[in-house]
C-alpha cells in the first residue's frame, strides 16, 4: 500500500504542473515540512523553517495559525511569524533602495499595488482555482473586495471546523500539519492548478485512516474522486481526458475547454474538506482518529503524531 501511495503521488497532476511551470512549490514545502519535524526537538530551527518557507512563498501561510492553538507549538509559532516578517522587510528595503524611494519599503502600499496589478491580470480570469477568483468571475471585479472579505470569512469558519477536530491532539500531530496545508492555498485570490500539492498531506493522512479502518466505504470513494479530480490537468496547459484522446487521434484541445476542465478540478479540495472533516469529527458514521491511534501511524504510512 505504501508504494501504491508513493506511485499515486508521483503520477499527480499538481507534482507534474510544479515541475514543468518551473516552481519553487517542493521547495516551498520541504522548508515547512522540515521544520514541523523539527517540532518539539529544535523549535529554534523549526521556527527558522517555517518561517522561511511562508517568507518566500505562502503556501503554507495558515501553518503558524494551526500551531499556535497548541501549547508545545505555540512559542515556535510565534517566532516563526518573526522570520516571516524579517525577510520581507530586508526585501522591501532593498526596493526602496534600488528604486531611491523610501516609498517603496511600506508593505500596504506594496500589497495594493500588487492587488490593483493582479485583478484584471489574473484574479478574475478562468485559469485561478482559488474560492475568490471564482467569486470574482461569477460577481464581477466591482464587488472583488466583497467577495474577498466573504471568502475569508468562509475560510475562516472552515478553519474553526478543522481545528473543532484537532481538540486533543499535540501541536506535532500530522493531522495539523495536513489541515493547514489543505486550506492555506485557498486563503489567496490566485491559485494554480499546481498549488494542489498542498493537498498531499491530507491525502496521505486519508489513506491512512482508511487502513485503519475508519471511514466508510462512500468517504474511501470520495476521496478516490478528489485525487481524481486535481489530477485532471496532467500535462500542462492540457487537460488528461484530451491528452488521452490525442494518443487515439482526437481533435486537440481549446483552451475553453481547458478552463471547463479546471472548473472542474476546483471541486477537489472541496471535497476534501469534507471527507476530512467527516473523518475527524466522527460524523459520516465514523469514529474520530484519537492520538492513541495516530501513534501507531508511523508503522503505516510512515505519520508520527
Amino acid at each position: 500500500m505504501a508504494w501504491f501511495v508513493v506511485i499515486a503521488l508521483v503520477a499527480w497532476g499538481p507534482l507534474a504542473g510544479s515541475i514543468w511551470w518551473k516552481q519553487v512549490n517542493l521547495l516551498v514545502m520541504a522548508l515547512a515540512f522540515g521544520g514541523w519535524a523539527l517540532l518539539g526537538k529544535r523549535s529554534g530551527w523549526a521556527a527558522a523553517l517555517i518561517g522561511l518557507s511562508i517568507a518566500i512563498k505562502p503556501l503554507a501561510i495558515l501553518l503558524p495559525v494551526f500551531l499556535v492553538f497548541h501549547r508545545d507549538t505555540r512559542r515556535a509559532a510565534i517566532a516563526s511569524i518573526g522570520w516571516v516578517i524579517g525577510p520581507n522587510a530586508i526585501g522591501l528595503a532593498y526596493l526602496a533602495w534600488r528604486a531611491h524611494d523610501t516609498s517603496a519599503a511600506d508593505p500596504i502600499a506594496y500589497y495594493n499595488h500588487w492587488t490593483d496589478r493582479t485583478v484584471g491580470a489574473y484574479v478574475c480570469t478562468k485559469g485561478p482555482i482559488s474560492p475568490a477568483s471564482l467569486g470574482c468571475r461569477l460577481l464581477g471585479t466591482q464587488h472583488l473586495d466583497v467577495t474577498r472579505l466573504l471568502v475569508l470569512a468562509t475560510l475562516g469558519i472552515v478553519t474553526l471546523l478543522a481545528l473543532g477536530t484537532l481538540r486533543g491532539c499535540v501541536g506535532t500531530s500530522f493531522r495539523v500539519l495536513a489541515w493547514a496545508c489543505l486550506l492555506s492555498p485557498m486563503v489567496g485570490t490566485i491559485e494554480w492548478p499546481h498549488y494542489q500539492i498542498m493537498f498531499a498531506p491530507m491525502l496521505i493522512l486519508l489513506v491512512v485512516s482508511f487502513i485503519r479502518g475508519r471511514g466508510p466505504f462512500q468517504l474511501v470513494v470520495a476521496t478516490a474522486v478528489a485525487y481524481a479530480l486535481t489530477t485532471l490537468v496532467w500535462y500542462p496547459a492540457m487537460s488528461l481526458p484530451y491528452q488521452v484522446s490525442s494518443w487515439f487521434g482526437g481533435h486537440r484541445e481549446t483552451l475553453p475547454a481547458l478552463y471547463r476542465i479546471l472548473t472542474i478540478t476546483m471541486l477537489g479540495q472541496y471535497l476534501l474538506i469534507a471527507v476530512g472533516l467527516s473523518v475527524w469529527s466522527g460524523t459520516a458514521g465514523t469514529r474520530p482518529l484519537s492520538e492513541s491511534d495516530m501513534a501507531s501511524a508511523p508503522h503505516d504510512a510512515g505519520v508520527r503524531p
